[in-house]
């Protein structure tokens, strides 16, 4: 299962720097159990408590990402295993805070970066950024039946938003997720669903009380 997680990444990122999709990347590694990426340091600490910008300021100037995109959202991509069984992600998508300089003049991010009309959908000017993360955790002493699902969506940054998730989720759909519904317009003209075809499988996690919330269903 790791080599499958990290050769997802691996082309992941190959893909959106062959595609100039990144203006900043660092590539993933594998350590003895986990997967990061190039430089890692734990910077959680740091972050703990502080304002949405000042994190995401943080994580450009520690270059704790996977890869930048040209709106200057981070994605960051990150599991843990005992030995070949995942135990943890944290899988987080953190939009520009400061995306109103880029609405303000799309056409110059386009023609130095892509061309025409590729990251559209960003350059609406009624758009509100909104941070969200994908967390998996096996442990038992952290579960709390709907307060603290094993796999949840937090949205936000709010303390107690956790959404029930049906299972851990692997890149290809964690990526997938965010193209669809963040990055249409580059999706359809760069990528394919085949592009992301999986044949990595989780064990639900969901239990049945949390079923009849409103969850994600990712089987």
């Amino acid at each position: 299962m790791k080599r499958d997680i990290l050769r997802q990444i691996q082309e992941i990122t190959a893909k959106f720097v062959s595609e100039s999709m990144s203006v900043a990347e660092c590539y993933p590694k594998l350590s003895e159990n986990e997967i990061l990426w190039q430089g890692f340091t734990n910077i959680s600490f740091v972050l703990k408590n502080q304002k949405y910008e000042v994190l995401y300021n943080e994580c450009l100037k520690e270059r704790a990402f996977n890869f930048v995109l040209l709106d200057g959202a981070i994605i960051q991509m990150m599991y843990k295993f005992d030995r070949n069984n995942l135990i943890s992600h944290r899988l987080a998508f953190l939009p520009n805070p400061n995306i109103e300089k880029y609405q303000d003049n799309p056409e110059e991010y386009e023609e130095r970066y892509y061309g025409n009309r590729l990251f559209v959908d960003i350059a609406e000017n009624d758009i509100v950024v909104s941070p969200f993360r994908f967390d998996f955790d096996n442990d038992t002493g952290k579960f709390i039946e709907y307060d603290h699902p094993y796999s949840h969506l937090t949205i936000g940054n709010y303390r107690n938003c956790r959404i029930p998730i049906s299972s851990p989720l692997s890149p290809n759909r964690f990526i997938q997720f965010i193209l669809i519904n963040f990055y249409f317009d580059k999706y359809k003209d760069v990528f394919s669903n085949n592009d992301f075809e999986c044949s990595l499988k989780f064990d639900n996690t969901i239990t049945n009380k949390e079923r009849k919330l409103l969850h994600l269903n990712f089987e």
